[in-house]
């Protein structure tokens, strides 16, 4: 037969030839030729010395004729001990392989800080409710007095009470949109009345507010530099109401641009123009100073009853992927009439791919597109954070605080509505478990170190202040302005990568690394064995065949 040919000949090259012998056989009691048999014990001990460690095999520790009870005793207690610890050792080697999580180390490889992307700012001032527009101390004095108020003061008392952080006797329970679009347009400071000069890497930019995204903060009505484009940053959902916003602004003109980084990938083009690149990036060269920014607070029109004993505005720092909305942001304070410089250590975050296949609970952390988040088209825990809170307040209360993410159709909470908000944020609640919102895969965080120089102590600094602006500063002028300018401390960094800490290769290593310890078993053994077994079986079809050939013939001679 070929098949049963070829496959002797090839049994033949890698096993004894006396499992196949070439003389005539013949046939025991047992109904099998004596080759057979011995074929039969060979391969009983190939097996054991297979199974059995190579110490004990030689011995003959198991079934010699003359080995005592106790000894052979002792050696099978022995041989079972041996695997007895084999097994409980793989056992807690696959119980930590299955049970261990991530770990950060330290990257060896720096990453340049032009591929990170440089940060988006947020400016808040102290003036938002500028008396021009409306009269606060005097709409706080009638509430006080008990006076008749119009419904639109009630509105905006009412408003200012969210925004402010004030207390007056008036309550409502939502603020109508009217009053919210009115202090977008009239109340505030606008755009371009805040920033009277932005420099990028000593070029000045021109409509600087087109580049700027109108934004609602805990600190009130704010405005963002260097965000990501409405369409990478926001959802459909959220969408409408933002661009009204900065429709009613009179900025974020040119916010509608293609985004040329994502946060997994980085950078898809070489260019450092700022006309082009969104969002912005620097090699961390502190002799250009990648962003300078001179900012007015007004003070001819300014009412200190909204912030009291503090004149200024309040900065936030973070990464272009997030807005400034979410509570859990850290805000800096930017003094008026000082130069203040704001240098940046950059902390990156990465996951190592082999950790993508992972489930997310043990990971701990979301890949990009893991988790789509109902306002915001790229995920970040800040995000899910002011997501989650706005759909908590909205089930719970109704509304929606002003600074969270909403569509047009949400009612924005009033000052009688801010209790419930604030039992709702309580995380006593358990609802911050339930949102689940774990860290991005891959984190940018930027932390800040400033100093603060007054304009009038140091003449140097304000000469090159003025020759930026162009302008001869009085000192009431100068004390309306604030300088910033903002560096990276670093051109290179060394981020933290989320990796295995017991890794598949490793448990692989541990696990072949018992066997030899314990029983002397490697690859080699193991491919013994599956050799073994599958030569035993075509050699056992191929005797059958030839007994079937044979066994007419020997009835004939009998």
């Amino acid at each position: 037969m070929p098949r049963c040919e070829s496959s002797i000949f090839f049994i033949k090259q890698f096993t004894p030839p006396s499992i196949f012998p070439k003389s005539k056989e013949s046939i025991g009691p047992t109904g099998k030729t004596d080759n057979q048999l011995k074929t039969q014990n060979f391969n009983v001990e190939r097996l054991k010395r297979t199974l059995v460690p190579a110490s004990l095999d030689n011995s003959d520790s198991f079934d010699g004729p003359d080995i005592p009870r106790t000894e052979r005793f002792l050696w099978m207690s022995l041989v079972w001990l041996i695997y007895s610890l084999t097994v409980v050792t793989i056992i807690n080697l696959v119980y930590e392989w299955l049970t261990s999580k991530a770990r950060f180390t330290i990257q060896s490889r720096p990453v340049n800080v032009y591929e990170i992307p440089f940060p988006a700012l947020t400016f808040c001032s102290t003036n938002q409710f500028r008396p021009s527009a409306v009269n606060l101390t005097l709409l706080h004095r009638k509430a006080l007095m008990r006076q008749a108020l119009s419904p639109e003061e009630i509105s905006l008392l009412d408003l200012s009470n969210n925004v402010c952080f004030s207390d007056t006797n008036v309550e409502e329970s939502f603020i109508d949109d009217k009053v919210i679009n009115y202090m977008i347009q009239k109340v505030s400071q606008k755009c371009t009345d805040v920033f009277k000069g932005v420099w990028w890497r000593d070029e000045f930019i021109g409509n600087a507010c087109d580049y700027m995204q109108t934004v609602f903060t805990p600190y009130g009505l704010c405005f963002t530099f260097n965000p990501l484009p409405m369409t990478s940053l926001y959802s459909k959902h959220a969408i409408p109401l933002i661009k009204k916003q900065q429709e009613l602004g009179n900025s974020g003109r040119l916010l509608d641009r293609n985004t040329s980084w994502t946060l997994e990938k980085g950078y898809d083009t070489q260019s450092f123009n700022w006309a082009e690149m969104v969002p912005l990036r620097t090699v961390g060269d502190e002799r250009r100073q990648p962003l300078g920014a001179a900012i007015s607070l007004d003070l001819h029109d300014y009412d200190d009853t909204c912030y009291a004993g503090f004149r200024g505005y309040h900065l936030s720092v973070h990464s272009p992927t997030e807005t400034a909305s979410s509570p859990i942001h850290s805000w800096y304070p930017i003094v008026h009439g000082a130069l203040n410089q704001l240098k940046l250590k950059v902390h990156l975050k990465q996951t190592s791919e082999s950790m993508r296949s992972w489930p997310v609970k043990k990971r701990g952390c979301y890949f990009d597109n893991e988790r789509h988040l109902y306002y915001f088209s790229t995920y970040s825990e800040r995000n899910c954070v002011s997501e989650c809170l706005s759909n908590r307040s909205f089930t719970v209360c109704n509304c929606v605080p002003l600074h969270l993410p909403r569509t047009a159709e949400m009612a924005v909470c009033g000052s009688s509505t801010i209790g419930c908000v604030l039992d709702t944020f309580d995380s006593k609640g358990g609802f911050r478990a339930a949102c689940n919102c774990l860290p991005s895969c891959t984190e940018i965080r930027y932390e800040v170190f400033s100093n603060v120089i007054p304009l009038n102590t140091n003449k140097l600094i304000l000469k090159q202040f003025q020759q930026r602006l162009n302008i001869s500063l009085s000192v009431e002028r100068m004390a309306s302005l604030s300088g910033i300018d903002v560096t990276l401390s670093m051109k290179q960094i060394y981020p933290l990568t989320r990796a295995p800490v017991f890794p598949l290769y490793s448990f692989i290593g541990k696990v072949g690394g018992s066997l030899s310890l314990f029983m002397g078993f490697s690859v080699v053994s193991f491919l013994e064995i599956i050799f073994y077994f599958s030569s035993r079986f075509i050699a056992d079809q191929c005797h059958q065949d030839s007994d079937k050939l044979l066994a007419p013939q020997t009835e004939h001679h009998l």
